[in-house]
């Protein structure tokens, strides 16, 4: 399923059983990846233009884009020499590991949307809750945190409008000692869902809710409570959220910086425009960029999400993956960018 707008959505969840077993039977691969002599293109993004979602690997300025491996979520190594994603070609999905090069495939876990430790470990979301397992595969996954059903809630929940939840999207802090993540809380009256962000120690203590108010409205409106959701860390541990308010345009992203209390947003980076959802931000090794995606794109008359990037020294925001031709002749998305560790980022001028 693509995961585009998952905050009007109802995200499932799978079953959870490690498996090891070779899937070459299953699922057939692409052509190995031809890398640069200088090594992996550094960001991993996702798109549908061949009609299915597929990863590819771009080049720091999105001039040139080669298929990896059919998936999802994708996830670099700390040496950003393999690619950690999730596959739904197979029932139920799974969480898998690839090399960079499009070599040595291997399916972990039951699972989806893993994300990368600094140890080696790789989080993600299974059968009721957020598991960890090594990267190799070797062990069972361990369940950190479970449904979830009695976390902090935010300002604006009802218990009256909802009906059970799910956790998922987990993002490792670099020095790999805490984890955040996401709970959807299901309406009741249809398939959508509104999303709440936390943190917690990478054990599963000390739950914290992520938000608070968004003083980012015009003069003379104030300040009114904020969705917050897809949680992401800096280079140096700074943790950020995408945060959803309403206005009278409908309802408007925002990328913004928690406070050391993980209430307040302490820094707000970059505001979308209103009705244009900010998805999967991730920042670049330098710290000097922020990749994200976008639904619908400003200026693509597709209507379908593109992939950005913003300059935090200058604030300008520039489509970082161009509009392609699709094989297939349908309209396509790109989404889910993740920028490998090895890449230099910070040298280009955007």
């Amino acid at each position: 399923m693509q995961r585009i707008a998952r905050f009007s959505v109802l995200i499932g969840t799978a079953a959870l059983l490690a498996c090891n077993e070779p899937i070459a039977d299953v699922v057939p691969a692409l052509p190995e990846v031809d890398q640069p002599e200088t090594g992996p293109l550094p960001i991993a993004f996702v798109s549908d233009r061949d009609g299915f979602p597929h990863i590819f690997l771009s080049d720091e300025d999105g001039s040139l884009v080669l298929p990896l491996v059919r998936g999802e979520a994708p996830a670099w190594s700390p040496d950003g020499q393999q690619i950690a994603f999730h596959s739904w070609e197979s029932d139920p999905p799974g969480v898998h590991v690839i090399n960079a090069d499009g070599t040595q495939r291997k399916r972990l876990a039951d699972g989806q949307d893993p994300a990368w430790s600094s140890d080696g470990s790789i989080a993600f979301d299974g059968d009721g809750g957020i598991y960890v397992i090594d990267a190799e595969g070797r062990d069972a996954p361990r369940l950190v945190l479970g449904d979830a059903s009695d976390l902090p809630r935010p300002d604006w929940y009802d218990p009256e409008y909802f009906a059970g939840g799910s956790i998922g999207l987990p993002a490792w802090s670099p020095d790999g000692e805490r984890i955040a993540f996401v709970r959807f809380d299901w309406f009741s009256w249809d398939w959508g869902s509104a999303p709440s962000a936390y943190v917690m120690n990478a054990d599963g203590s000390e739950l914290r809710f992520l938000g608070g108010l968004c003083d980012i409205d015009p003069p003379g409106e104030g300040s009114l409570p904020c969705r917050t959701t897809d949680p992401f860390w800096s280079p140096t541990g700074a943790l950020g959220v995408v945060t959803e308010r309403w206005t009278h345009e409908g309802i408007e992203p925002a990328v913004a910086i928690i406070g050391d209390g993980g209430w307040d947003l302490r820094d707000i980076l970059y505001i979308g425009r209103a009705g244009h959802s900010i998805l999967s931000p991730h920042w670049s090794p330098s710290g000097s960029h922020i990749v994200f995606s976008s639904f619908p794109a400003a200026g693509d008359d597709s209507g379908r999400t593109r992939i950005f990037v913003l300059t935090l020294a200058t604030g300008v925001v520039r489509q970082l993956i161009p509009s392609a031709p699709s094989e297939t002749g349908v309209v396509y998305g790109d989404w889910a960018p993740a920028w490998g560790a090895d890449s230099g980022a910070g040298d280009w001028d955007y």
